[in-house]
């Protein structure tokens, strides 16, 4: 088990007379590059979010459809549950060992890969006003998977919603092929998040690098001019160091 949890108390040789259940096993978090983002860090981001860029009716704030294109075990979910305990909420997920997990969160559960075999939404994901996740990232030159998730978002985003994403600070920076995504729907707002964040619990070390919640309002049609490509930079609030830490063991969510 990946974070010692409840088997802390036991020997070696005996831990590994233990099945792992699959939502921990390393090598498929690896494989996956799964991390478990902290809900202290999705709440202050949502929250902010929520404030700066979603334009909705009354009657669609009172139940706005929410998606996770990449909703692992459900933590980003149980924030936006929080916040809109009457929303409709789809979880997208390729592990289907978190199906159990995402059904106490969601109504809606897709397992499977979120994008097509041409890098866009898949056709039986909902169309939503909030679009959010913490979707895997690659080398921006050679594997710009981060991008391609941000760009296929924009298809299922409804009017007066948003899309945000975590992402690296230098997300859209790093290589010519992750610049050029941005050029041609670059975001309204980066979104610093202040701190180190520890995506796999307290026993795992932080990752030291910056990280930002990418947002971008829906805008219809867009055609950036190409010359002038630029967005506000925010700067969130420092976080306590247990609200920059995953703590929720799977099942025992809020």
């Amino acid at each position: 088990m990946a974070d010692g949890g409840a088997y802390d108390g036991l020997l070696v040789d005996q831990r590994l007379l233990i099945p792992c259940p699959p939502e921990h096993q390393e090598d498929r978090l690896r494989f996956f590059c799964a991390d478990r983002t902290p809900l202290g860090v999705v709440r202050q981001g949502a929250r902010h979010a929520v404030a700066r860029h979603l334009h909705l009716s009354k009657a669609a704030m009172k139940r706005p459809i929410i998606l996770d294109c990449s909703a692992g075990e459900g933590g980003i979910l149980v924030v936006l549950k929080e916040m809109f305990p009457r929303s409709h909420r789809i979880a997208v997920e390729p592990r289907p060992e978190c199906e159990e997990h995402l059904r106490r969160h969601a109504q809606e559960v897709i397992i499977g890969s979120f994008l097509d075999h041409d890098g866009k939404a898949r056709e039986d994901v909902p169309q939503a006003h909030i679009i959010i996740g913490n979707p895997p990232f690659a080398d921006g030159e050679k594997n710009p998977l981060w991008m391609t998730f941000w760009k296929a978002c924009t298809d299922r985003l409804l009017p007066g919603g948003f899309q945000s994403m975590l992402g690296l600070n230098e997300i859209g920076q790093r290589g010519k092929r992750d610049h050029m995504a941005f050029m041609v729907l670059p975001p309204d707002e980066q979104a610093h998040v202040a701190g180190p964040i520890k995506f796999r619990g307290v026993r795992r070390g932080a990752d030291l690098r910056c990280y930002s919640w990418w947002n971008r309002r829906y805008s219809g049609a867009f055609s950036p001019d190409p010359l002038d490509v630029s967005w506000r930079t925010a700067h969130l609030p420092w976080l306590p160091k247990e609200d920059r830490e995953w703590r929720t063991i799977p099942g025992h969510e809020p």
